[in-house]
């Protein structure tokens, strides 16, 4: 009999090891952020082989990530519960928290501007001089040399903790910069960097922007398709056709190559212990890192994750969360290969992947989020 106890432990346990990552409550789910743009060289320290490499348009970042830009490079950042920050050449973040209403990042050196757009966020940009707390709605900019650091407000009223003394200070728009290194903090002359007013392209005084997070997990689903729809409204189109017996709607690019199906223009990376898909087309974040594809009538189509579900427009049931690349990974022999995953399908991977956490539903009456690429027939 204990034999045989020990016999069911040992299987409970590997079958433990075996959950999913969409069923590991325990796991603290990881909350992802995306490289919106990238101008010149920026690059990420991968600490396993103490070595720097390069990163690109809609890669992803998270908790433990340091990022450092070229002597010409230029880069913005969006996570899902609102902070987005565009940093400046020579500019090197760690990010050390990266949770729903979190959003903590250290700035060794260089120029950066952090915009809190969430609805309950707070970041926390430190420093070896001290640290700046952003309340929802601020922005500001924030230079980090070798001997001391300059803070400017640029919308509203932020606050500097100064690590020698532990005093705080508030900088409201408008006012004089902030001056602190380690033993003193005193007023300064710095403006407002132009190339980075908001709504500027990074380095640019004119032309078309990548966007996709919002302004709060509330509305997300509603923003994200408002700021995504002019870039692939020129690619889309909606089909309802039958699938799981039912007719529905999805999403099929139509500027792809014949014979094009997803996860093929890209490449995998490995990224936070997972294999993650790296798009190079302009639909590729999206479509790749939400909801699943399916293939109908020799054309691969999208369908989209689902918040709720509008009355006479069926929807499949897919789940609002990111993944690394929804696909089953096959091999033989030297040989390795992958398919992407049904909407039933399950995906196993070794973090709990998640994007948009504790962000408020929709009522009941509310329009279904028909899609987070434009808008969907009625």
């Amino acid at each position: 009999m204990k034999r045989c106890m020990q016999c069911l432990v040992f299987l409970f346990l590997a079958l433990m090891s075996m959950v999913p990552q969409s069923f590991a409550a325990d796991a603290p789910a990881i909350v992802v952020g995306r490289v919106n743009d990238v101008e010149g060289d920026l690059l990420r320290y991968v600490p396993a082989t103490k070595d720097w490499v390069a990163v690109v348009n809609d890669a992803p970042f998270g908790t433990g990530d340091t990022l450092f830009t070229g002597n010409q490079g230029m880069a913005e950042l969006a996570a899902p519960n609102g902070a987005w920050i565009r940093f400046g050449n020579s500019t090197q973040i760690q990010f050390i928290a990266l949770d729903a209403d979190v959003a903590e990042m250290d700035v060794a050196s260089g120029v950066a501007r952090f915009y809190n757009k969430g609805s309950n966020t707070i970041i926390k940009a430190t420093s070896p001089f001290g640290y700046v707390l952003a309340n929802p709605g601020t922005v500001f900019d924030y230079y980090v040399g070798e001997n001391s650091i300059e803070l400017v407000a640029v919308t509203g009223t932020v606050s500097f903790v100064h690590s020698t003394t532990n005093a705080k200070y508030d900088v409201a728009a408008g006012s004089p910069s902030l001056l602190a290194d380690q033993s003193q903090v005193s007023s300064g002359t710095g403006s407002i960097e132009p190339n980075w007013i908001s709504g500027t392209p990074l380095g640019k005084p004119s032309g078309p922007r990548r966007r996709i997070w919002g302004v709060g997990r509330s509305d997300i689903y509603h923003q994200v398709s408002r700021t995504r729809r002019m870039p692939l409204k020129r690619t889309e189109t909606w089909e309802k056709i039958p699938y799981d017996r039912e007719e529905r709607w999805f999403w099929r690019p139509t500027t792809v190559a014949v014979g094009w199906s997803p996860f093929t223009v890209g490449r995998w990376t490995e990224w936070s212990g997972d294999q993650t898909w790296v798009p190079a087309e302009p639909f590729g974040y999206v479509t790749h890192h939400y909801g699943n594809w399916i293939f109908v009538g020799n054309y691969w189509y999208w369908a989209p994750p689902v918040v709720s579900v509008r009355v006479g427009v069926p929807l499949l049931d897919v789940g609002f969360a990111w993944s690394p690349g929804r696909v089953s990974w096959i091999h033989s022999g030297d040989n390795v290969g992958w398919v992407p995953l049904a909407p039933q399908e399950t995906y196993y991977g070794h973090r709990q992947w998640e994007a948009f956490m504790r962000w408020s539903s929709p009522s009941s009456t509310s329009a279904v989020s028909t899609s987070i690429l434009g808008g969907m027939p009625t």
